[in-house]
């Protein structure tokens, strides 16, 4: 089984290790350890502006972590979206083409760019 996640809650990349505020994120890493491939495409955030202490470190198991960009609103993703639509299009496709389950958690606004992707419709969502 080859899942990829679709999840903008961010993930924090920093001296080697993982971080996470949001909790949920333990149920897929948890899940990735029954995969053959497990990769979590997510936002992250500029390391300046963490608060170290609102956040855990991860263990990441199976999983693989690419990063889309470090957009955290709806607004923020617009925006970025203007510059970077042919780079998320071209990562979005390299990857989903790698696994046969693509698991969204929504609200996304990546979503759009993830069902137009020339290879989604060979997939379970």
């Amino acid at each position: 089984m080859k899942i990829i996640l679709f999840s903008e809650s961010p993930i924090i990349y920093h001296n080697g290790n993982y971080y996470a505020k949001d909790t949920w994120i333990y149920f897929p890493l948890y899940f990735s350890q029954l995969c053959e491939l497990f990769t979590i495409m997510c936002t992250t955030k500029n390391i300046n502006e963490i608060n170290f202490e609102e956040y855990s470190k991860l263990n990441i198991r199976n999983a693989k972590i690419k990063f889309i960009s470090d957009y955290a609103t709806f607004l923020e993703y617009y925006k970025k979206l203007l510059l970077n639509r042919i780079l998320w299009i071209r990562l979005i496709e390299e990857e989903v083409d790698k696994h046969n389950i693509v698991w969204i958690r929504t609200p996304s606004p990546i979503m759009q760019l993830i069902f137009k992707s020339r290879c989604i419709s060979s997939k379970i969502i």
